[in-house]
């Protein structure tokens, strides 16, 4: 067992005052140290490297009936930032997010050629241009976070298991990130895109604090991130969430060198092909009020394969909330929202509702996530 230090402690604290002034906004040292029961003189010591560090400044005096007015301590979301990536396959989009999550600029480009190049070129290009249009000074960047469509080690950084996008066997990530980085002056970070979405969605989209939460996001391909108790669940093999791989046919033989078996059939551009209205929709030359009845026969077609997965897996772990999100689910809608719930009614023997986020970019606030904790622990643990 890891002994207990005073360092572990100090970081403690430090972070159970962040996350307060996080939530409240604005409070004075008294109502810190009486809401978190840390002594006063404790309280002081930890202010003092906040307002050093920027996280907080000094907001004015307060209100009070009686006495002495206590001054107030404001959080400062804008004291760092962060560049959060999405990597869909066919587009690239990277935004700049303050610490609350809040995003400030979101820029987006189609993507030509597969994952390397991806990485080594385009995604440079467009980091800079966040930053350059952003207008935040580098010193305040606390790094980069990038979500791709991937099964991703992040202890290992490698990732694997993505033909969609031009990875068809393990690729160490690790000198690639270093080249970026160096050229950044920046950390980087590599997460699943789905899982990122998740803790995007989990950290900034008002969900209660302990919820369990399924996070099922249909873009150009399928996949998934789930949330217990606060902890994102990867898996053994960090397979955990792949559910395009999920099979409701036992003739069916899966390879890792192509999509999945429900992935196949809910994927863009399998829906592209079969619905050519939905192509020129997916491509912004359609309204979706001029093919109604198409839609109505898609929606329920996903709907019906969604709520297959989604009734399967809350067998397993009965689950708070399950939400829907990514991009083909936001271009479809409540449509989609709908058959995904008209399906669960019937096939779930609990009481279980799919909800569409709440969170307006999940991916880019998760990625960028990332890299804005590793820069809070570092300041929790710095002096």
């Amino acid at each position: 067992m890891k002994p207990y230090l005073a360092t572990d402690l100090k970081m403690m604290n430090r972070q159970n005052v962040y996350r307060l002034l996080e939530q409240k906004n604005e409070l004075s040292r008294a109502e810190i140290s009486r809401i978190t029961n840390i002594s006063m003189p404790t309280v002081m010591k930890i202010v003092a490297h906040f307002l050093e560090t920027g996280i907080v400044t000094e907001a004015g005096d307060g209100v009070t009936a009686m006495g002495r007015k206590p001054q107030m301590l404001r959080f400062e979301p804008s004291a760092y930032y962060s560049v959060g990536v999405e990597y869909e396959g066919d587009y690239l989009r990277a935004g700049m997010v303050d610490l609350r999550g809040g995003i400030a600029l979101v820029l987006q480009e189609r993507v030509m050629g597969r994952f390397r190049e991806v990485m080594t070129h385009q995604l440079l290009s467009l980091v800079e241009k966040v930053i350059a249009q952003s207008g935040v000074e580098r010193s305040r960047i606390a790094g980069v976070g990038m979500g791709v469509p991937a099964i991703v080690d992040v202890e290992k950084v490698t990732v694997s298991a993505a033909p969609a996008v031009g990875i068809l066997e393990d690729i160490d990530c690790k000198p690639i990130l270093a080249g970026l980085s160096e050229r950044l002056k920046l950390p980087m970070y590599l997460e699943n895109d789905t899982n990122a979405a998740a803790l995007g969605e989990y950290a900034t989209g008002l969900h209660d604090a302990g919820t369990d939460l399924l996070y099922v996001s249909l873009g150009t391909g399928l996949g998934a991130g789930l949330i217990v108790q606060g902890r994102l669940c990867r898996g053994r093999q960090n397979f955990g969430g792949e559910i395009g791989f999920m099979v409701f046919d036992r003739d069916f033989e899966t390879d890792p060198a192509r999509r999945g078996w429900l992935e196949n059939r809910v994927s863009l551009q399998t829906l592209c092909g079969k619905y050519p209205f939905f192509a020129r929709l997916a491509e912004g030359k359609a309204c979706a009020q001029e093919g109604e009845e198409t839609l109505r026969a898609l929606t329920d077609e996903v709907g019906g394969y969604l709520a297959l997965a989604i009734a399967n897996i809350n067998c397993l772990l009965d689950l708070d909330t399950v939400v829907l999100g990514g991009y083909t689910a936001r271009l479809l809608g409540e449509r989609l929202t709908d058959a995904v719930n008209r399906y669960l009614a019937r096939l779930s023997s609990c009481h279980l509702v799919c909800k569409p986020q709440l969170c307006t970019e999940p991916s880019i606030a998760g990625a960028a996530l990332l890299a804005t904790e590793q820069k809070l622990q570092a300041l929790f643990s710095d002096g």
